[in-house]
C-alpha cells in the first residue's frame, strides 16, 4: 500500500491568522492530525499556496520585501457584478473578494523562509520522513489582489474561464518592457521577453531563497487559454479552426514549455484542465503528447475537483483517465478536495455531506499497462487541509483518514469488466495530419462524459500503443478504430477470439467495420430527429427525440443500413443507424454505437460548473454504452419515473479475484437493477430482490461494497451479510438467506480458493451441518466456484 508521496496543501492563514499560535505549534497541529496518512508514504510534501504565484513574478530578491498573501474570501480581481450594489449593498455574497480577517497586513519573504524551514524541521520530527516544500502559480483572478497580472502586465492576460474575458495568464505571451528590479531580471524586463523565459527564472530564485523544491502549475496553466471552457483557439463552438493548430502548439511548446524549462529545472507538477485529452487537443491544440515526452512534468495532470460541486463525474474519471493513458511512466496522481482557503466552501464537511464517494470511485481508476500490469494512484494531494478562515477542522481529517486506506489497500490490481482503449498518440496524429477528424477527437471523449453521467461503469484505461495483448473475458470500449492500424488488427484479433467489443464514433473512415455490420453511408442527417429500434431505454424526452449537434458529434449522421440494428434515428423517411451489432462464429461480439450529443447549452462555463449537470429536452444517445452492455449479459438499469429522476455515477473494479461497486446516487428514489454474466451481483451488507436473476434494490446517497457472489435462481428476497468465522482454520464467512433453487457462483481470494466450504443453515454445529459440493468453473478471463441449485440458507467460509 505504499505511496510514493502524500502532499498536504495549505494556505498561510493558518499561521497569520489572529491570534494565531507560534509557527512551530501550528506546523505541529498540521502533522499530527494527517499523521496515519503520512505513515503509508516515503516522500512527504508541503504545497505552501502563500499566494497565486504574483509573489513569485514580483520577488526581488530582497528578503524583507512585503507581498500580498492570499488574505482573501473570493474573487479579488474582477469588478463587482452588475447590480451588486442595488441587490446586495451589504457584499454577503461570499464570492465577491473580500479580506478573510480585518485589518489583515502583508507579510515578508523572511517569514515566508521561515514557516518553509518550521515546516521541514516538524514534519520530519514527527513523520519520520523527509519533508519538502513547493510552491503554486495560479493564472487566474482568484486567491489575492496581483498588481503584476492587472496592473502592470495585463498583456499577458488573454485566457479566460468561460464567462470573462482576458483574465488568465496565457503561458505563450510575451512581456512589454518593464524597467522594475526582479531578482532574475535586475536590470528590468526587456520588451518581448516570453513569460516563459521570465516566469522560469523568477521561480527558480524564488524557490532557492525560500527553500522551496517544487512548483504547481494550477487551474489548466501551461495547457492553453482556456481550461475550463469547450470552446478554445481552435473551436468556437460552431466550427474548428485546424489552421490556427500549428501556430499555438508552437507557442505552447516554444514559448513556454522549452524556455521555462531552460530557467527552472526544480520538479512541476500541474492541475491541467478539468476536461479530457480530447477537448485539449481540439478545442486548444494542447501538444500534450510532446509536453509529456519532453520530460517536463513529473506526473500526468490529476482527477478534476468538479464532482462535490457540479455532480460532473464524467469530466473528472475520464478526463483523470485520458490524460494518464499516454504518460509514459506509472506516476499517476489523485487529489482529494478537502477543504478550501479561497472560498466559503468546505467541500468534506458541507458538499460531500461526509460521503467518500469521491473516495472511493477515482480509487477504482487504474491503468493498464503492457504485460498485464496495472497501475494505480502512486501520489495522493489533499486539497487544502485549512479553511478560508484559517482553520484546520480536526474532524476532517478523522473521518477522511480512514476511507483513504481503505480504498488504497482495495485498489484494483486487475483490469476491470469494461476497458476502455485510448488513441492518445493517434488522436494527437488525427487533429494535425487529418484535420478533417478533429471532429472525432471532440465528440469521442464528450460523448464517454456523458456515458459516464449516465451511469456506465468505465474506469480502466489502456493505451493503444501498449494493446500488444488484450485482456480475456472483458468488454473492450473503443472509439471506432483506423483501418490498417495494430490498433484495428488487435481488436479484430480479440472479436476472432470470441471477445466482446463495444465501439463509438463514426464509420467513414472503417470500411472494414462497415462491411461487418453491414452499414452503408449515405447523406447526413442532423438536427431533431425520432428515435426508433428494439434496445432503447426509457426517455421522458418528448416523442422520443434526440438532436444531433454536428459540431460536437463529429458531423452528420451518414450511417444506414445495417444487419442488426439496435437503434437508429429518422425524419421525413430518411432512416440513420445509432447502434448495431455484429455475431462472429466462435462467440465474438461486437456493438457499435454512433456518437451523437445535443446543443449541451452552447457548453456554456455556468451551465457545467454551477449547480448541477444541464438536462436537456432530448433523449442522450451516451445511454446507450450502458444499456447496450446487456447484450453482453452486463445490466445497469435505472427504471426513472419522471425527468426529475437522475440516473447513478458508478465504478465497478476488480481486487483479489473479486469485485467492487461503488457509486453515487443523485436521486436515492432510483431502483438499481443488476445484472451480470455470473448472474445477480450478491454484494456484502446487502439485502435484496432476486427477480428475474436481476438484483433489485434501493442504494444510499454513496456505496463501496465487495461482492464475491453471484445468483441465479428463482425469485427471492436475498439477505447477503459478512459473520465471523466459527471455525479456527478459516478467516471469512458470508452468510447468505432467502435462496429458491439458487446456483451460487463465487468469488473467493486467490489464495483461498481450496479452503472454500458452503454450510447448510441453521444450525449450531457447524462442524456437522451438511456441506454444500462445489466445482471450479472458468469462463473466459474468470475463475469462480459454482455451486448445484440451492434452496435455504447457506453460511460461504474461507
Amino acid at each position: 500500500m505504499a505511496l510514493q508521496e502524500l502532499t498536504l496543501e495549505l494556505s498561510l492563514k493558518p499561521f497569520l491568522r489572529r491570534n494565531a499560535p507560534p509557527l512551530r505549534e501550528v506546523c505541529r497541529e498540521l502533522f499530527s492530525a494527517w499523521l496515519p496518512a503520512t505513515q503509508d508514504a516515503r516522500q512527504i510534501s508541503v504545497l505552501l499556496w502563500s499566494g497565486d504565484g504574483t509573489e513569485i513574478l514580483e520577488y526581488s530578491g530582497d528578503l524583507q520585501q512585503q507581498f500580498d498573501w492570499g488574505r482573501y474570501v473570493g474573487i479579488m480581481n474582477r469588478p463587482l457584478p452588475a447590480g451588486t450594489e442595488q441587490n446586495d449593498p451589504l457584499h454577503r455574497n461570499a464570492m465577491i473578494g473580500h479580506p478573510f480577517e480585518p485589518e489583515t497586513e502583508k507579510t515578508d519573504y523572511r517569514f515566508l523562509a521561515e514557516l518553509v524551514r518550521e515546516l521541514k524541521a516538524v514534519g520530519g520530527e514527527l513523520t519520520g520522513r523527509p519533508v519538502r516544500v513547493g510552491t503554486a502559480f495560479d493564472p487566474g483572478p482568484e486567491f489575492t489582489i496581483s498588481a503584476f497580472k492587472y496592473r502592470k502586465h495585463p498583456e499577458i492576460c488573454r485566457g479566460s474561464y468561460g464567462s470573462h474575458s482576458r483574465e488568465l495568464v496565457s503561458c505563450y505571451s510575451t512581456l512589454l518592457a518593464d524597467s522594475g528590479h526582479y531578482t532574475g531580471f535586475p536590470e528590468g524586463i526587456p520588451a518581448g521577453t516570453p513569460f516563459g523565459t521570465f516566469f522560469g527564472r523568477q521561480a527558480t530564485c524564488f524557490l532557492r531563497d525560500m527553500g522551496m523544491e517544487f512548483l504547481w502549475l494550477s487551474n489548466g496553466f501551461g495547457f492553453g487559454n482556456f481550461p475550463w471552457s469547450y470552446t478554445g483557439v481552435v473551436f468556437d463552438g460552431e466550427q474548428f479552426h485546424p489552421e490556427e493548430l500549428e501556430t499555438v502548439r508552437k507557442q505552447m511548446l516554444e514559448l513556454f514549455w522549452k524556455e521555462f524549462r531552460k530557467e527552472c529545472s526544480v520538479p512541476v507538477f500541474v492541475r491541467g484542465t478539468n476536461l479530457t485529452t480530447g477537448r485539449d487537443l481540439s478545442c486548444d491544440g494542447v501538444p500534450l503528447k510532446e509536453i509529456y515526452d519532453s520530460g517536463a512534468i513529473q506526473a500526468p495532470p490529476v482527477n478534476s475537483p468538479w464532482a462535490p460541486l457540479n455532480y460532473d463525474f464524467g469530466s473528472e474519471l475520464i478526463g483523470w483517465m485520458s490524460h494518464a493513458a499516454g504518460f509514459p511512466a506509472d506516476d499517476f496522481t489523485f487529489r482529494f478536495y478537502v477543504c478550501d482557503p479561497w472560498f466559503q466552501t468546505r467541500p468534506w464537511l458541507a458538499n460531500y455531506e461526509g460521503e467518500p464517494y469521491d473516495i472511493y470511485m477515482p480509487w477504482a481508476v487504474s491503468r493498464l499497462r503492457k504485460n498485464g500490469r496495472i497501475v494505480t494512484p502512486n501520489r495522493i494531494n489533499l486539497v487544502t487541509v485549512d479553511d478560508c478562515r484559517g482553520q484546520m477542522p480536526p474532524e476532517t481529517a478523522e473521518q477522511i483518514i480512514p476511507h483513504l486506506r481503505q480504498a488504497q489497500r482495495n485498489a484494483p490490481d486487475a483490469p476491470g469488466p469494461f476497458l476502455w482503449l485510448y488513441p492518445f498518440a493517434e488522436y494527437h496524429r488525427w487533429i494535425l495530419q487529418e484535420s478533417g477528424r478533429i471532429g472525432e477527437v471532440f465528440a469521442g471523449d464528450h460523448f464517454l462524459r456523458d456515458a459516464v453521467n449516465n451511469g456506465l461503469p468505465l474506469n480502466t484505461v489502456m493505451d493503444t500503443a501498449e494493446c500488444d495483448q488484450l485482456p480475456p473475458g472483458r468488454v473492450i470500449v473503443s472509439p471506432v478504430p483506423e483501418e490498417h492500424t495494430p490498433w484495428e488488427t488487435r481488436l479484430l484479433e480479440y472479436l476472432e477470439s470470441g471477445g466482446r467489443i463495444l465501439l463509438y464514433g463514426p464509420l467513414e473512415h472503417s470500411p472494414r467495420l462497415r462491411e461487418l455490420l453491414q452499414i452503408r453511408l449515405t447523406a447526413p442527417l442532423e438536427g431533431e430527429l425520432e428515435l426508433e429500434g428494439t434496445d432503447l431505454p426509457e426517455t421522458f424526452a418528448p416523442d422520443r427525440t434526440i438532436f444531433h449537434a454536428p459540431p460536437y458529434s463529429a458531423g452528420g449522421i451518414r450511417e444506414t443500413g445495417g444487419k442488426t440494428v439496435l437503434a437508429g434515428c429518422f425524419r421525413a423517411g430518411e432512416h440513420r443507424a445509432l447502434a448495431a451489432e455484429h455475431r462472429q462464429e466462435g462467440g465474438g461480439h461486437l456493438i457499435w454505437v454512433r456518437t451523437s450529443t445535443p446543443r449541451c447549452h452552447a457548453f456554456s462555463f455556468q451551465d457545467e460548473y454551477i449547480g448541477k449537470l444541464p438536462r436537456e429536452p432530448y433523449f442522450e444517445p451516451a445511454i446507450l454504452l450502458r444499456t447496450l452492455l446487456a447484450r453482453f449479459g452486463w445490466r445497469f438499469e435505472y427504471p426513472r419515473r419522471s425527468a426529475d429522476e437522475w440516473y447513478p455515477h458508478q465504478t465497478l473494479s476488480v481486487h483479489d479475484g473479486g469485485f467492487r461497486f461503488a457509486g453515487r446516487n443523485l436521486t436515492q428514489t432510483v431502483e438499481h437493477r443488476l445484472g451480470t454474466p455470473f448472474g445477480a451481483p450478491a454484494m456484502s451488507g446487502t439485502d435484496f430482490e432476486l427477480r428475474g436473476n436481476l438484483a433489485c434494490g434501493h442504494f444510499p446517497l454513496s456505496w463501496n461494497r465487495e461482492c464475491r457472489l453471484f445468483l441465479t435462481g428463482e425469485d427471492s428476497l436475498i439477505r447477503v451479510h459478512t459473520r465471523s468465522s466459527q471455525l479456527i482454520d478459516r478467516v471469512h464467512c458470508l452468510e447468505v438467506s432467502g435462496l429458491k433453487h439458487a446456483v451460487l457462483r463465487i468469488f473467493p481470494p486467490e489464495e483461498r480458493r481450496d479452503t472454500v466450504e458452503i454450510i447448510m443453515l441453521p444450525g449450531d454445529n457447524r462442524m456437522r451441518l451438511p456441506r454444500i459440493p462445489w466445482k471450479y468453473q472458468t469462463a473466459t478471463g474468470w475463475n469462480y466456484i459454482e455451486t448445484e441449485p440451492v434452496t435455504g440458507s447457506v453460511a460461504i467460509y474461507w
